[in-house]
């Protein structure tokens, strides 16, 4: 984790935070979590948990190792998944947008089978164009989803609001930036399908 990602997870209104918070909200009486595309394993809340990363690309997984907050990880396609164990919550962090809409949908169907509590998806809102980079051709997104999407399916849904920075972003740059994410925020709230990034889907899973 770099000192940018370091910084995010504590300042407020971040991706990194604001992220991090929906998890401590939403993961809830757990106890075993599996994080689908894990990537490098930014979230210390899965440290709290018994909790499983898995990811296809293997130097992010070399990450998520370092920084430790995972009991079990795997190297695996999130298309090919096989279950071999049921899991309390299951978590899909900014995954979906990188599968076509057809894959999509049948890894909702198979994640929706394998959770005894709850699931938590987070995804942009809408199609946000997006090409590989960084020498990971799985960063490429191939369809955007929007919240009725998930709400027919049982989920609650809500927006993230948050603020972005880049690494190549300067120093100033970045406190502007910060600065008028603050500002904008009321407007953002009140409008978030225009404006919101992200969002989250929350299923709760019903036993019996």
């Amino acid at each position: 984790m770099n000192l940018l990602d370091k910084l995010a997870m504590v300042v407020p209104f971040t991706r990194l935070r604001a992220y991090e918070d929906v998890l401590k909200k939403h993961l809830g009486d757990a106890n075993t979590v599996l994080d689908i595309g894990c990537g490098e394993g930014r979230y210390k809340v899965f440290s709290h948990y018994v909790s499983t990363g898995v990811d296809i690309d293997e130097p992010s997984l070399a990450k998520a190792k370092e920084n430790g907050y995972y009991n079990k990880l795997y190297l695996r396609d999130i298309t090919q998944l096989k279950f071999n164990v049921r899991y309390d919550a299951i978590v899909s962090i900014q995954n979906i947008e990188h599968l076509t809409k057809e894959d999509g949908i049948k890894f909702l169907d198979k994640i929706e089978q394998y959770a005894n509590k709850r699931i938590i998806v987070m995804t942009t809102w809408g199609y946000f164009p997006f090409p590989a980079h960084d020498g990971n051709s799985f960063q490429e997104h191939k369809c955007g989803w929007l919240p009725t999407e998930f709400e027919k399916r049982g989920y609650k849904t809500f927006p993230i609001i948050y603020y972005r920075w880049r690494s190549n972003q300067s120093v100033f740059g970045l406190a502007i930036g910060y600065l008028l994410s603050i500002i904008l925020r009321p407007l953002i709230k009140r409008n978030p399908e225009i404006y919101a990034q992200d969002f989250v889907a929350i299923k709760e899973i019903k036993s019996g």
